[in-house]
């Protein structure tokens, strides 16, 4: 399968995904859409994967280098993790520096307010960078 049948391939997932999505949304399900669902050794993983560049510290507002996500989508993956006996992952691909950064959701939860800070809108949670592990390579 050559390059632009793949992305038809994945255009047709996506206009399929939207109907459903659609359908669930008018019928009043409460619902997600987590990226990755892995298992290791008989425990089990969800995985929010985002790619994006770094909120710096250089910008206003913001006193550490770091990524994040919407706090909706930490707190419905987290939610969703303990009720399964699993345990909620956000892997980070890092668009400025080529990297993936990774944590678990319940150690950012946990941690103290001078390493989290809410973006201005109060769209998305941002970790300081420190306090995520680097995915080899």
């Amino acid at each position: 399968m050559n390059f632009d049948n793949s992305l038809e391939e994945i255009r047709k997932g996506f206009i399929g995904e939207g109907i459903v999505r659609d359908y669930l949304a008018k019928s009043k399900y409460d619902f997600m859409q987590i990226d990755i669902v892995c298992e290791k050794d008989g425990n089990y993983f969800i995985c929010e994967v985002k790619s994006q560049e770094k909120f710096t510290k250089r910008l206003p507002d913001y006193p550490f280098d770091g990524h994040g996500l919407p706090p909706y989508q930490m707190q419905k993956r987290l939610e969703f993790a303990k009720r399964i006996d699993a345990r909620a992952v956000l892997f980070v691909y890092d668009t400025d520096d080529e990297i993936v950064y990774w944590q678990y959701l319940d150690v950012l939860n946990d941690l103290p307010d001078d390493k989290k800070v809410l973006t201005k809108t109060g769209k998305r949670i941002i970790f300081d960078i420190s306090t995520f592990n680097i995915l080899p390579k």
